[in-house]
């Protein structure tokens, strides 16, 4: 197996958004299937956008051969606090039948937003069954509209960030994973349904549970 330490970069602002209360709120973590997808798109030149899915497939990364981990913060800020106004349909496409609706409005429909500031750094591993040509970018958050630059580098903090939710739902060896880990001084931290936070596993231990969500690929 071929296991690439990485350092991210933002080189804007990003946003997803894992808390809904008074606004939403990215959290300071960059989600496993977010970025597995991210470079899948990058290395892969034939690949061809899926088509429109109201549920995503996430089973599909079982056969890809390749996994990168929950990125874990190095170091980041937050961006300000921003308005956003929900009256125009989709937030980043034009619709002027919406907005000429929306003038006529008395009521306005806003919430408040908050992501992870440009300049903010990352850490997690690439595990592969085959060697790779890692990018230079890749493109993740809402509307693929951040870009991340990447970076080959070990990194301060040698502990890996999974996610139970991809060990269950995508490589089936949760229970594996569940008997190697009871020595690791592992933490769990619930997000979102789809992103269950397993950290502080050891790169050996991460190495094993990847190497055997690989087993059955040819």
């Amino acid at each position: 197996m071929y296991v690439y330490p990485i350092e991210i970069t933002l080189c804007n602002h990003l946003f997803y958004f894992t808390e809904n209360t008074n606004g939403v709120y990215t959290a300071p973590f960059i989600g496993d299937l977010a970025l597995t997808y991210a470079l899948r798109r990058t290395i892969c030149t034939n690949w061809e956008t899926p088509p429109f899915r109201k549920k995503p497939e996430y089973e599909e990364i079982k056969d890809w051969g390749f996994y990168v981990s929950v990125a874990q913060p190095i170091q980041y800020k937050h961006t300000e606090v921003y308005t956003r106004n929900t009256l125009f349909n989709v937030d980043g496409y034009i619709d002027i039948d919406n907005i000429i609706k929306s003038s006529k409005s008395p009521f306005k429909t806003l919430f408040y937003t908050q992501g992870i500031a440009v300049g903010s750094t990352f850490s997690c591993f690439i595990f592969s069954q085959k060697e790779l040509n890692i990018p230079q970018t890749i493109r993740a958050g809402a509307g693929k509209e951040t870009l991340l630059r990447i970076e080959e580098k070990i990194p301060n903090q040698k502990d890996v960030w999974l996610n139970i939710y991809t060990l269950q739902q995508v490589y089936k060896n949760l229970e594996k994973a569940a008997e190697w880990i009871q020595d690791e001084p592992y933490e769990r931290a619930y997000i979102l349904e789809q992103y269950v936070l397993l950290k502080h596993i050891s790169l050996p231990i991460a190495e094993r549970i990847l190497a055997d969500a690989f087993a059955n690929l040819e």
